[in-house]
């Protein structure tokens, strides 16, 4: 069962990436007379890592932490860290969805806003995804139990993601068209 659930979780993981790389990309080419279909973009893939991450795979990743550090008490810090970076991205992610609606609004000034928090922002997504696969997911391999496996596999919603379909998504550059064009809320709530 643990290959399941950590498989799942690193593809994820890539979906993830791939968006913060469009996310990155496109906050880069901000400047103050940006057209509003580039705040809808950046929009709809930040309320993408704001509801399919925050809502669903961050809190599988708790269930592993938490039984990780019943476990092996050492991995206090680093779940502590993972569990409050994962905080902290949802505070983010709201910031960077004012910025955006404020650049989609006119406010010229926000261009600014949304590239500072936006590379902080992705740099720092990336990061706390190589911790989770180097650091956290193979001491989990290590120690938890079958039943803990089942336990998580039957709690988590890990198969929700909106962008995991395979067809649509063959590609690369198809992200940024399905985003655009998907009939899916992937916005804020």
């Amino acid at each position: 069962m643990h290959k399941h659930i950590v498989e799942s979780l690193s593809i994820a993981h890539r979906m993830m990436e791939h968006v913060l790389t469009l996310i990155r990309l496109q906050v880069d080419m901000l400047h103050p007379l940006t057209k509003n279909e580039e705040f809808v973009f950046l929009r709809k893939a930040v309320g993408y890592m704001h509801n399919y991450p925050g809502l669903i795979h961050h809190p599988a990743e708790e269930m592993i932490s938490e039984r990780l550090n019943h476990y092996i008490p050492d991995t206090a810090p680093l779940c502590l860290k993972l569990a409050e970076e994962h905080k902290q991205f949802n505070v983010l992610e709201t910031t960077l969805l004012e910025y955006l609606n404020q650049g989609e609004n006119g406010d010229k000034g926000a261009c600014q806003l949304i590239k500072e928090l936006g590379n902080t922002y992705c740099a720092e997504q990336f990061n706390h995804i190589d911790s989770e696969e180097h650091d956290m997911f193979p001491q989990a391999i290590k120690w938890l139990s079958e039943d803990d496996w089942l336990e998580i596999g039957c709690k988590s919603n890990l198969d929700m993601d909106p962008l995991s379909n395979p067809v649509i998504l063959k590609h690369y550059d198809n992200l940024y068209d399905y985003i655009m064009s998907t009939s899916l809320n992937l916005e804020i709530h």
